[in-house]
């Protein structure tokens, strides 16, 4: 059953009229009609996310690493998601292969999957993205109501962010006095359906509206038997302005379901390298489908049939009412005001293969169970038998089929003051903060263990007792189910979140600045958690006997947490196009809202980094080195079972971990008709002190291997041409990864790969751009991610037959935009 149940990052007012009167190149209006994104111009743009000052600052100025990415970029990069647009920043690995939706990011070797802060217009699209499936992307699609997003990795992110460590990304979107109409058609080789649209209108009187968004039906990178994509998102924002002040409200509606590709079966050939299973194309096939489409959960409540639907993957309902005020005070005090209430509604339907067996195995496992005299088989729900020759593999896979539910309520403000103050030891920009966010949720999780068989568009199996005869005597599992409510969790939660924050960009010199911030963090949650019981339900049927479900009992706890973090930065600046910085941040993050502890310990990091920035006509370098140090990171181990599923009850552990680095950002455009960018990242990631105890009560010493899941070597390279005096652009995207491993103990190897992609634009005219996006040039198999479910600490490098989640195979992307 499911549960129902400026901010800092703002441009002041002064900045926003002086700066987009003094430089119209940069309004988002010129981005629309852009047609080649094939000048260095953007890196002049205003930087407004990761500091308060009023005084106007551009990327090559400011004392931190950030990456800004214009609206032509993001047409340029022909990203598959919003999250897969960040593997254009460096020191960003992006796991996104999994779909449109909740893709792990990990920043600057932070070994969490969400140290950054997602941020729309400099508020966060999410509170706490560290909720039960509740990541950033989870709530945010790109389309083209997006005028440019900036990036901010580390240094000032985690004083004028909540949850960001790692970084923030902040959207910014299109306003009314944007003015012009964009009107996009997209399509696919995997039957995509898209529309985007943006209009951008003043309507007198300095008032002006936008209003934009996208509708998507596709059928999916993945063969599901369905429409694996369904929905889309409406924007729309009213703006006034007047000589000192601005207002914004605005109104984001997003309803939509997208499939989330998990992991799928592999083995290796003679030579140790990947290999796809006979019957199953791991570049093309998913084991979702019409037939493990629908299950039904057994409860002391009775059959619970309306729970699972895997057609709807992750379905996101949700609005978002925001508000934007900014009023120039007296004495040259500036005010900014933001608000953003979000309602909404998420669940998850997906089956989760956990491991991969000869179907004689499958049978072994039971055999136990059943007295002399009597065989067992696999059988299809049709009666028909499985056998070792079934599907060219005769293999059998061990996974579950889960549903997850949860409903999120919150409302976060921020309300900054800032001013500038000239003294006779240099200026002073000074801005002090108040944030605050209320949230309240739910969540719930349960999941049968199933078995099925190893194709695309996997059948359930059963294990079926039979007499000398063949005749079956009775069937051990139900619609593939062997063990009916494998796991359960049912939780609902409130948290009230205050920080203060504060910061002062001291101008010592000309040449020399230095950039102070400091926040004060506090939070109370409260949790409400119902027990969980095992019941015996054999008497409706044998995989029943053991359901965990949820008793009558609730458990409650209220945890008080509060932090202290600063940073410092001294920027020494040649001359406005190059300068050098270096800063030291002391960050942390409080428990999560709906951590099931009462003692969760505050996680803390320490980040230095030292930047050099150059900016020409024609070529631009950031480059920064950068060391994190990360404390009491928790890290939670489900051990495996022999059957595949896993204990309910994980192993809980924390350990310490560093990271050196270095980041690299170039762009040099040698003539009109061609030019290149280079992302790069190389780090060194280290697990620091920790000895784990597994199971069986084995200690294990990861102390100096590689974090898990993410390379130390990646790699970016983005030639492109531009042809026909412009109306023609090319380019290729080529993005190597280096080794990753799937668990800490460093045994199950991930080998590196490289992935190319080319895009290619034509316009017709000023107004219409065709483009075409051609994913996976050369077709190259190789794991995104191996099995995070399976062996996460200690991992198994000998099984014949193993589970990782691929890249997607080929595949072609068109559209077709008219802007007037």
């Amino acid at each position: 059953m499911s549960n129902p149940m400026s901010n800092p990052i703002r441009k002041p007012l002064a900045l926003t009229i002086s700066a987009l009167l003094s430089m119209p190149v940069f309004a988002n209006n010129a981005e629309i009609s852009s047609q080649t994104p094939n000048t260095l111009s953007d890196i002049e743009r205003v930087v407004v996310t990761g500091r308060a000052s009023g005084n106007a600052r551009t990327k090559s100025e400011i004392s931190y690493s950030m990456t800004d990415i214009s609206a032509n970029e993001i047409r340029d990069f022909a990203p598959l998601s919003a999250a897969d647009l960040l593997q254009s920043v460096p020191g960003f690995f992006i796991e996104s292969a999994g779909g449109n939706a909740s893709s792990a990011v990990k920043a600057r070797g932070i070994p969490s999957d969400n140290s950054i802060g997602w941020y729309e217009d400099g508020l966060p699209v999410v509170h706490d993205p560290r909720l039960g499936y509740q990541a950033g992307d989870q709530y945010f699609r790109l389309d083209e109501t997006i005028s440019h997003v900036e990036v901010v990795r580390g240094g000032p992110a985690s004083i004028f962010g909540a949850n960001a460590p790692g970084g923030i990304v902040n959207y910014m979107t299109r306003k009314g006095d944007d003015e012009g109409t964009i009107i996009k058609l997209s399509g696919s080789d995997y039957g995509t359906r898209r529309v985007d649209f943006f209009q951008g209108s003043e309507l007198g009187n300095d008032w002006a509206l936008a209003v934009g968004g996208f509708y998507l039906s596709e059928d999916g990178l993945r063969d599901t038997e369905f429409k694996a994509n369904q929905g889309g998102q409406f924007r729309a924002t009213l703006s006034k302005n007047w000589h000192d002040g601005r207002f914004d409200v605005g109104v984001k509606y997003l309803n939509d379901r997208n499939s989330f590709y998990l992991g799928v079966p592999f083995t290796k050939d003679a030579d140790g390298n990947l290999h796809e299973i006979n019957g199953f194309d791991p570049l093309k096939d998913t084991h979702r489908g019409l037939a493990n489409s629908r299950q039904i959960f057994r409860t002391p409540n009775g059959v619970q049939d309306d729970l699972y639907d895997g057609k709807r993957g992750i379905s996101t309902d949700m609005v978002a009412l925001t508000l934007n005020f900014e009023q120039e005070l007296a004495n040259g005090w500036q005010f900014t005001a933001k608000g953003r209430y979000r309602d909404s509604g998420m669940t998850r339907d997906n089956i989760w293969l956990d491991a991969i067996f000869d179907g004689s195995d499958v049978l072994n496992m039971f055999g136990a169970a059943v007295p002399p005299g009597i065989d067992l088989e696999l059988r299809y729900n049709d009666g028909s038998s499985f056998t070792d020759q079934s599907n060219g593999n005769g293999l059998a896979a061990m996974g579950r089929a889960q549903h997850v539910a949860s409903n999120v309520e919150e409302f976060v403000s921020d309300f900054q003051f800032s001013n500038s103050f000239d003294t006779a030891f240099g200026t002073h920009d000074v801005a002090f903060g108040l944030y605050m966010a209320d949230l309240r949720g739910d969540f719930f999780r349960v999941w049968n263990d199933v078995i099925l068989d190893v194709k695309g568009n996997a059948d359930f199996l059963n294990v079926v007792a039979v007499d000398g005869a063949g005749n079956e005597l009775l069937s051990m599992t139900e619609n593939g189910v062997y063990n009916y409510g494998g796991q359960y969790v049912n939780e609902d939660y409130d948290n009230t979140h205050i920080a203060l924050y504060g910061s002062d960009e001291w101008q010592i010199t000309e040449q020399v600045r230095l950039d102070l911030g400091m926040r004060y963090e506090t939070q109370t949650r409260n949790v409400r958690q119902q027990e969980r019981i095992s019941l015996d339900l054999s008497d409706e049927h044998m995989a029943a006997s053991n359901v965990l479900w949820g008793g009558s009992n609730w458990n409650t706890f209220q945890q008080d947490s509060d932090g202290l973090g600063w940073t410092a930065g001294l920027n020494y600046q040649f001359n406005r196009n190059q300068g050098l910085f270096a800063r030291y941040t002391s960050a942390f993050q409080l428990p999560s809202t709906a951590d099931g502890n009462d003692d969760t310990p505050i996680q803390y990091t320490d980040q230095a980094e030292v930047g050099y920035k150059l900016n020409s006509n024609d070529f631009s370098l950031y480059a920064t080195i950068f060391h994190t140090n990360f404390k009491d990171v928790p890290f939670s181990s489900w051990a495996q079972l022999p059957d595949g599923s896993f204990d309910p009850d994980p192993i809980e552990d924390s350990y310490n971990a560093e990271t050196l680095g270095l980041e690299l950002e170039a762009t040099w455009i040698p003539t009109d008709w061609f030019d290149i960018k280079l992302i790069t990242t190389l780090q060194d990631q280290q697990y620091k002190g920790w000895t784990y105890t597994d199971e069986n009560g084995i200690e294990h010493d990861f102390d100096g291997n590689q974090m898990r899941r993410a390379p130390n070597t990646m790699a970016r390279l983005v030639p492109a041409i531009t042809l026909m005096n412009g109306d023609m652009r090319i380019n290729l995207d080529g993005q190597y990864f280096g080794t990753r491993y799937e668990d800490a103990a460093n045994l199950v190897e991930l080998d590196d790969y490289f992935l190319l992609n080319a895009n290619a634009f034509y316009h017709f005219s000023e107004n219409l751009t065709l483009s075409a996006s051609l994913y996976n040039l050369t077709n190259t198999l190789a794991l995104s991610e191996g099995n995070p479910r399976g062996g996460t600490a200690v991992g198994n490098p000998d099984l014949e037959y193993f589970l990782g989640r691929p890249l997607f195979g080929r595949n072609v992307r068109f559209s077709l935009m008219y802007q007037f």
